[in-house]
């Protein structure tokens, strides 16, 4: 450590420092509440927004494909994302605006090569007098005129100079004591002043305040709230392009009747009729229908009254149509269930592709006591 000395008559001020890693702290606090740092903050915030927009309108859009396009089902796992993931951010950050961006800043500085690691290690010596201001390292010697000097910020523990692209932190404890720094700081201030006709700064480290952080917390929810409205926006919109009501369904009663043909098969146990059902049967989908007259997998079957299509979406190619149909089951027991089925047109005739069952509870229940 060099203490800082006063040279006479030319009034040159002295002192020699030399950088580490922890001094970095300090500077991204001092730059993340410049202008430029408020921008980058700023842009890591809406950075982080938008993953989060990203991740829930994919899970959204994966549960509308996967649930036979049901938008309500896809809106509210889009909901359910976003929140989950705004929770997260606002756990990780404790409302502080600027905790991701110092986060990058952090990882920009971890990917520092050894080179690179010497130079900012580097010990140096600044030199300020009515003329400018010196630095020297055993490699290089800088100067500038004060009108040169972007900025000039000195905090309780640091001197933060701000030249061009580059930026300078002169640590306290390179000083002697408090009042060799602050001396320090007055002459710098006196030189900038009256040669750059400017004002050094004073800086301190400011922790969020509540209007801040109110601020924060509304402009979250207010986001939120938007992308909802968003949701349900395009949601009605899917409803009215995708999800018709079956009544208008081109051929809705061949494939209801399709459906209650099969399920009726496989409610007699006739897997060669319930085969015929299918597009393009096989060894594969026999296996699979023997499966599902096992145990409780048969379930969905017993006591198959009837079904209602709910919601279904039309595709139409030059030799053939394809449907993805949602029909709601009623059994003789008065419990119900769900059917998702995707259908291809084959000579005339609606045909499955896949078809899946989901009986209520109450259903398998009432079933397995039967069954004991």
């Amino acid at each position: 450590m060099t203490d800082m000395s006063q040279v006479s008559p030319a009034n040159e001020y002295v002192v020699s420092f030399r950088n580490e890693f922890a001094d970095l702290e300090a500077y991204y606090d001092y730059y993340l509440q410049t202008p430029d740092g408020k921008r980058f903050s700023r842009l890591i915030f809406f950075w982080m927004q938008g993953f989060a927009l990203f991740l829930s309108i994919i899970f959204g859009g994966a549960v509308w494909l996967i649930s036979g396009r049901q938008t309500a089902d896809a809106v509210f796992t889009s909901a359910l994302v976003l929140l989950s993931s705004e929770f997260i951010l606002w756990w990780r950050s404790r409302l502080r605006r600027t905790f991701y961006a110092k986060q990058a800043l952090k990882k920009n500085a971890q990917r520092l090569d050894e080179r690179q690691k010497r130079f900012f290690l580097m010990p140096r010596e600044c030199r300020i007098s009515h003329q400018g201001l010196e630095l020297r390292s055993e490699i290089s010697t800088y100067s500038w005129a004060w009108e040169a000097i972007d900025q000039i910020v000195c905090s309780d523990e640091y001197i933060f100079l701000k030249i061009g692209s580059f930026s300078y932190v002169i640590p306290k404890r390179s000083f002697s004591g408090n009042i060799s720094f602050q001396a320090f700081c007055q002459a710098l201030e006196i030189f900038y002043k009256e040669r750059a006709d400017r004002t050094a700064l004073s800086f301190s480290v400011r922790k969020p305040s509540q209007i801040g952080r109110r601020r924060l917390i509304l402009g979250r929810i207010l986001l939120i709230v938007v992308f909802l409205g968003l949701c349900f926006a395009v949601g009605a919109f899917l409803n009215a392009v995708f999800e018709q009501p079956a009544a208008i369904l081109p051929g809705s009663d061949m494939i209801s009747s399709t459906l209650d043909g099969y399920l009726r098969a496989m409610q007699r146990r006739e897997i060669d009729e319930a085969l015929t059902y299918f597009f393009a049967p096989n060894a594969q989908q026999r296996e699979m229908l023997e499966e599902q007259l096992k145990g409780v997998n048969y379930a969905a079957y017993s006591d198959y009254e009837r079904l209602e299509i709910d919601s279904w979406s039309l595709e139409y190619y030059p030799d053939s149509r394809s449907a993805t149909i949602r029909a709601t089951l009623y059994y003789q027991s008065g419990s119900t269930g769900m059917l998702l089925a995707d259908l291809e047109t084959q000579a005339g005739a609606w045909k499955i592709k896949r078809i899946s069952l989901f009986p209520s509870p109450q259903q398998v229940e009432r079933y397995l006591e039967r069954t004991r």
